[in-house]
């Protein structure tokens, strides 16, 4: 363990020790200096500190046995250096915190057991560096506004066993866009001397003004939005325009079949192969080439009432209340019930209805398919 004395951690300091398994920070580093874990083969874990500010370039490069990095701790942290994390085979997931800007170049290159990069809609994330995120197994990124993506950033250059990535990008500000935000070949393959093409990317855009922007495809497509870049970005990419919805935290992205968006006040009516939505939404698997559009409709307001509970007499049986004690307007759903209990001034959680004498207390909660509705009750429900 390096103490809390420590502010920074010199340039190369245990690098090429291959003996090192496990390192935790001190509270006082704020820097990760160059090369400093590079080449700690047998180094399987590291603990950051909560006022580290930078990681250097190279500065877990090689760490071929390193399996756990607890960045989500280290929430002052603001820059991970070029190729800090290369050639980290045993990497399985990395959370960024919001805190970061800059993602260096061939920050996670290599990284070829890495199946999650967790990038909050918080992020204020401003720069992937070139070929940050080359030959990643990363099924779905999400990209904040106004990130600028460098060249080769989520390039192919070797054959992938997984042939479906997804990037969401419904939250753009689409006055962020320029021709210099998406930088060439940043979503692009080329392997083997072959431009390959059965890699499908699904984006998730907040409208199609987005699409001239995206260099897509072989490695042909050098850059977007340029007069004499003729080539079909389209041939291997699916666009999605969430017209104004983003996605719930864990939405799984794996299935054939386009994410399902929320949108606050407004119900989800499917996903349409036409910008004005009309015929019958899709009910099969996307395909490459085509722009697929959500349709929205307003979502009925719902109220929930809990009925008077008369009070109950003490008879050593668990008490628990039923659906038909509440009346629902305006939507469908289960109803579930939380009970308190009354302890002094306080009201504490039960793990399931009461049993005892007391005072207690429930909440109805109505579970509609984008959201719930909470209605306390009033009063003494039991007593003896």
């Amino acid at each position: 363990m390096l103490g809390d004395g420590v502010t920074n951690v010199p340039d190369g300091l245990l690098s090429g020790f291959e003996a090192l398994e496990t390192v935790s920070l001190g509270k006082g580093i704020t820097t990760i200096a160059d090369n400093t874990f590079k080449g700690c083969t047998s180094l399987k874990s590291i603990e950051l500190s909560e006022g580290l500010t930078s990681i250097g370039n190279h500065a877990f490069n090689g760490c071929t046995s390193l399996a756990a990095v607890h960045l989500e701790k280290a929430t002052a942290l603001k820059t991970i250096g070029r190729s800090a994390f290369e050639g980290c085979t045993a990497l399985t997931e990395i959370e960024i915190p919001d805190a970061v800007t800059e993602i260096g170049g061939n920050a996670f290159k290599g990284c070829s057991n890495l199946i999650k990069v967790d990038i909050s809609p918080n992020s204020k994330l401003t720069t992937i560096g070139s070929g940050a995120f080359v030959n990643s197994e990363v099924p779905y990124f999400y990209i904040p506004s106004g990130v600028t993506v460098g060249q080769q950033a989520f390039f192919f250059s070797a054959e992938p066993t997984n042939k479906k990535v997804t990037y969401d990008l419904s939250g753009w500000d689409t006055k962020n866009l320029n021709t210099s935000v998406f930088e060439k070949w940043c979503f692009s393959q080329f392997w083997g001397g072959t431009n390959y093409r059965e890699i499908t990317r699904t984006f998730y855009l907040p409208d199609d003004t987005v699409v001239p922007y995206l260099p897509v495809g072989t490695s042909s497509i050098y850059t977007a939005v340029n007069p004499k870049d003729t080539a079909d970005r389209t041939r291997n990419a699916v666009y999605a325009v969430t017209n104004g919805g983003t996605f719930a935290k864990n939405m799984d992205f794996t299935a054939d079949t386009l994410a399902t968006p929320i949108k606050k006040n407004n119900k989800f009516l499917g996903w349409y192969e036409n910008k004005d939505c009309v015929g019958s939404p899709v009910s099969t698997a996307p395909t490459a080439g085509k722009t697929y559009y959500a349709k929205w409709g307003e979502k009925a307001h719902s109220t929930i009432t809990l009925n008077s509970v008369d009070n109950k007499t003490y008879d050593g049986k668990q008490i628990e209340l039923k659906a038909d004690n509440c009346t629902v307007t305006g939507s469908t759903g289960a109803i579930t019930f939380v009970y308190q209990q009354k302890d002094g001034d306080q009201w504490t959680d039960l793990d399931a209805a009461p049993v005892y004498v007391g005072e207690y207390r429930v909440k109805a909660i109505h579970h509609t398919r984008c959201h719930r509705i909470w209605k306390p009750s009033k009063g003494r429900l039991w007593q003896k």
